[in-house]
């Protein structure tokens, strides 16, 4: 699958349904984050289903190529898009590779400036459990 990747498209248009849009100052040293957007908002949208797509290939093929493994955990919080957004992250994940844990509705760490409907975070084992027979 290849998707065309945008940085800024206009919602109800053919190109904001048929290109990927990851607007690039989502990406922070930290994290990444992008405004989602709703119906008669103001604000243009800065990720659309596809763009969230062609994020999960990227990450899978990033997990993948960096050894970390094939594996990820995948979950939402109770915003209205948020299964959407995850189902779409996850499309493109498995498209790459990935075997995806879906864990469903789950808290995201975030604080109170941020307003976050998705995490990835890589869990390991501490000692303390890894060390049980």
């Amino acid at each position: 699958m290849i998707l065309k990747i945008v940085s800024r498209a206009q919602p109800n248009t053919y190109a904001f349904e048929n290109n990927a849009l990851i607007k690039a100052t989502g990406f922070r040293e930290y994290d990444a984050r992008w405004w989602f957007g709703y119906p008669g908002s103001e604000k243009e949208p800065e990720l659309n289903l596809m763009g969230a797509q062609a994020l999960g290939m990227g990450l899978a093929t990033l997990i993948r190529r960096t050894g970390i493994g094939p594996e990820i955990v995948t979950g939402h919080d109770f915003r209205s898009y948020s299964t959407s957004v995850k189902m779409a992250l996850v499309s493109g994940l498995m498209a790459a590779g990935a075997r995806v844990k879906d864990i469903g509705l789950a808290l995201s760490p975030s604080r109170r400036s941020t307003r976050s409907c998705a995490a990835i975070q890589r869990l390991e084992p501490t000692t303390r459990h890894s060390e049980r027979n």
